[in-house]
């Protein structure tokens, strides 16, 4: 009897490092690195590939379907939030790199962590964005949203964001909070693989 193959969980963060994350800069570092060991302990048991993307006016794919233990972890140097933010070219971009080496039987998991509102994308626009999103959740996989409460309703009805994956922080963000976002989305992420 043949065995079915078992699914491998991809992992894709995209996150903004547009100048106004900067009020909360540490605590995204902090709080991305214990992350990334989460996913490193995750790995040992699940066949787990984990992508990074970063965002301002300009997005930089830093890591694509990588062993978690080989992600670089961020720093004060390596994250340096400035100008503007350009999310539907984030996101679009984005995908479209990770749908490139999807398998069929792997399961992807997107997170996307914004304290703002999209003002500077030049080559996808709000409509792209959410045809490729729709695509991706009409074929079983999952894309959870972190941004701030103010903007919450609008990015999940642009981006048909369910309940249970939308976070957010508030518009002047205590201790802890950005870490109990990320505590979320890794809740939700082992939903997905107890269940796989």
């Amino acid at each position: 009897m043949k065995k079915n193959k078992k699914s491998r969980i991809q992992y894709l963060l995209i996150l903004d490092q547009s100048g106004s994350m900067h009020s909360i800069k540490d605590e995204v570092i902090n709080s991305y690195n214990e992350q990334l060991e989460y996913l490193t302990k995750l790995n040992k048991e699940n066949k787990v590939l984990a992508s990074l993307s970063t965002f301002n006016d300009e997005i930089k794919v830093h890591a694509l379907r990588e062993s978690p233990s080989a992600l670089f972890k961020l720093t004060e140097e390596n994250y340096e939030p400035d100008s503007c933010t350009a999310l539907y070219d984030a996101m679009g971009i984005s995908i479209m790199e990770i749908l490139k080496g999807l398998k069929k039987q792997d399961k992807l998991f997107i997170t996307i962590f914004t304290d703002g509102m999209e003002n500077a994308s030049k080559y996808f626009n709000e409509f792209q964005v959410n045809m490729l999103t729709n695509k991706l959740k009409k074929d079983g996989h999952t894309i959870s949203f972190i941004c701030k409460e103010k903007d919450e309703m609008f990015y999940k009805e642009k981006f048909n964001i369910e309940d249970d994956c939308m976070f957010s922080i508030s518009e002047s963000p205590l201790a802890g909070e950005v870490w109990e976002s990320f505590g979320k989305v890794q809740r939700k992420m082992a939903q997905i693989i107890d269940t796989n």
